[in-house]
């Protein structure tokens, strides 16, 4: 008997438990899609310009490389939410919705020739979910120079970074044997890692074998040195992440 009330006692336990469980992660849901769609105010997004030559015709044209700084993230949309109405107020610049990372993402037009700095867009949109429509925009500001610091030991590649012909890529020489190496990029952005080889491959499989150095850990530098900084930001997610390849020739 005693067996027996103790058995019921406890499935009634179980059942309040689970019914527990059930109801918070209802009001849960309920909260999530009660709560208002919304963006980031303001947004800076980044750029590089790069200058080319088309080899037949010699005539030569420009490119922006944003360097995977052109995303605006939108907070409390569902996965039933639909994004549309997507507006720019500067002719250069054109918009789209990834519903896989829930992000605004912009794009150069291809018939802008130029982008200043400090140039700005207002970006808006329609978001639509539990049968409410909502308004939403982010002012955007475009500026050059994203990353704020890099060092090599005593050499300052800031700069070489920044304006290098090709985006995302820098050749540099030195005599240094061993350096410290730092890199600094804006505050809601992160270093993902640092890698190297001795390989001189700067694409490839090399990477998924290749060794790791700290933020602000000192490298061996030898010939045919490769270095891979792979960034990202802070918030959100991305499909992939950027990086820089540095190739370094050591005398």
């Amino acid at each position: 008997m005693k067996t027996t009330l103790k058995t019921s006692k406890l499935l009634k336990v179980c059942v309040w438990a689970l019914l527990l469980l059930a109801g918070l992660h209802l009001g849960g849901m309920k909260t999530l899609a009660a709560a208002r769609p919304s963006c980031e105010k303001t947004k800076t997004v980044y750029y590089q310009k790069q200058n080319f030559k088309n080899p037949q015709t010699q005539e030569r044209y420009v490119v922006y490389d944003f360097l995977g700084t052109n995303e605006i993230s939108l907070q409390n949309v569902s996965s039933k939410a639909v994004v549309s109405n997507l507006k720019s107020s500067n002719s250069h610049i054109s918009v789209y919705y990834n519903p896989v990372t829930k992000k605004i993402s912009l794009e150069m037009n291809y018939t802008a020739k130029t982008l200043k700095n400090g140039e700005k867009a207002v970006i808006s949109f329609n978001v639509k979910q539990n049968k409410k429509s909502y308004r939403l925009s982010c002012t955007v500001v475009f500026r050059p120079d994203f990353v704020k610091s890099a060092k090599i030991g005593n050499l300052d590649i800031t700069r070489k970074l920044n304006r290098s012909q090709y985006a995302g890529y820098l050749k540099m020489t030195t005599t240094q044997k061993k350096a410290r190496i730092k890199f600094t990029l804006p505050s809601d952005y992160k270093i993902v890692s640092i890698r190297y080889n001795y390989k001189g491959e700067e694409v490839g499989p090399v990477w998924n074998t290749a060794k790791k150095v700290k933020n602000g850990g000192t490298l061996v530098i030898k010939k045919n040195t490769v270095l891979c900084v792979e960034y990202a930001a802070k918030k959100g997610k991305s499909i992939y992440n950027r990086s820089y390849i540095i190739s370094i020739n050591c005398k």
